[in-house]
């Protein structure tokens, strides 16, 4: 009796392993774009989007740019500095509304990040100034928009992304590393604009 159960057992464990292959490729391919993207007419960005041709999970970095501004003398010394970013992920659905026309919409959840420095620096009479300043801003971004496939690899889209999240900016400032102001406000913020809109074109891997 045992023999006979152990038999039919391993018959189907074969039986199975048999259909995993078939069962496998029934699943809907993965699809793969990577692309650039373009907010506000001037700030370029890249994105990612993994998936099938109904749902893709997408992952976008724009605005991301720095600068350093540094000057010398016998008397002074002066630093200046930038630097900002944004970075969002999302899912992502799409319906074909033609046989080159896709409507694509969804949600994202993205942080901005803004940073000014400035410092000036007395060397005769020993003193430093300097001020800085913050802002965050976390949010939730809706997507609505549409792809127009140029062929089979690649594919111009725009969307709009009205968003609603939290921003907080702090401003302060010292003298001699002694802080002379420091403050912080904070408010929950709407935005739909032009910086709201995405332009991007991708290669489908």
């Amino acid at each position: 009796m045992w023999r006979v159960l152990k038999i039919k057992g391993i018959t189907l464990v074969l039986m199975y392993l048999c259909t995993l292959p078939s069962v496998t490729a029934q699943e809907p391919p993965v699809l793969h774009e990577v692309g650039l993207s373009l907010s506000d007419f001037n700030n370029i960005g890249v994105t990612y989007r993994r998936g099938t041709e109904k749902a893709l999970w997408r992952f976008n970095i724009f605005n991301f740019e720095g600068e350093d501004f540094y000057f010398n003398e016998d008397r002074l010394e002066d630093y200046r500095g930038e630097l900002q970013f944004n970075i969002g992920v999302g899912r992502e659905y799409r319906r074909e509304l033609g046989k080159k026309l896709t409507l694509r919409y969804g949600a994202d959840l993205s942080f901005s990040y803004y940073h000014r420095i400035f410092r000036i620096e007395f060397l005769e009479d020993n003193e430093e100034y300097s001020t800085n300043f913050h802002e965050y801003y976390p949010h939730l971004s809706l997507v609505v928009g549409f792809n127009y496939s140029l062929s089979s690899k690649i594919a111009v889209g725009v969307e709009v992304l009205p968003n609603v999240g939290y921003e907080v900016r702090n401003y302060s400032g010292k003298r001699d590393q002694e802080i002379t102001f420091d403050t912080t406000t904070s408010n929950l913020d709407y935005r739909l604009s032009n910086s709201s809109a995405l332009l991007s074109i991708v290669y489908k891997l």
